[in-house]
């Protein structure tokens, strides 16, 4: 009788203490206007024929104030194959300044996403706004 009494007790310490959150990311790509208009800088210096260095670097302020990491996925006819979150630079305070190094060829393999924290309320959770960025490198930087 005390097991199922403790038990009795136990689900309802779960019942009463489990809330759900309520998460929702939206993805937003962004073309070559959106970059500029949301202050986002895109360079690339080239290493001979093959690998590139490409930069991507903004000011936490605007829509993008609730920075929270850029991540970086690599993938190849439809699989994953890599996922990373970059570390910022060392650059001015509120400056944004992430980089990677990257074959030209495999260019077009690569996303990254801006993420941004934005609170709907303090017992619903957060929503994540994404800025999905190179998805769409290619066009960005006009290389091919």
């Amino acid at each position: 009788m005390k097991t199922y009494s403790r038990l009795a007790i136990l689900a309802l310490l779960f019942a009463v203490t489990v809330v759900p959150c309520f998460a929702l990311i939206q993805i937003e790509p962004v073309t070559r206007e959106r970059a500029k208009a949301l202050g986002m800088e895109i360079r690339y210096n080239a290493a001979g024929s093959g690998p590139l260095r490409v930069e991507l670097e903004f000011k936490a302020t605007g829509e993008l104030k609730n920075y929270d990491r850029v991540d970086l996925e690599f993938a190849s006819d439809g699989n994953w194959i890599l996922s990373s979150t970059l570390k910022e630079e060392g650059t001015k305070p509120g400056v944004i300044l992430v980089s990677f190094a990257v074959d030209r060829a495999s260019l077009d393999k690569i996303t990254l996403r801006v993420r941004v924290m934005k609170a709907l309320g303090a017992t619903t959770g957060q929503i994540v706004g994404v800025f999905l960025i190179f998805g769409i490198v290619v066009d960005l930087l006009g290389l091919l």
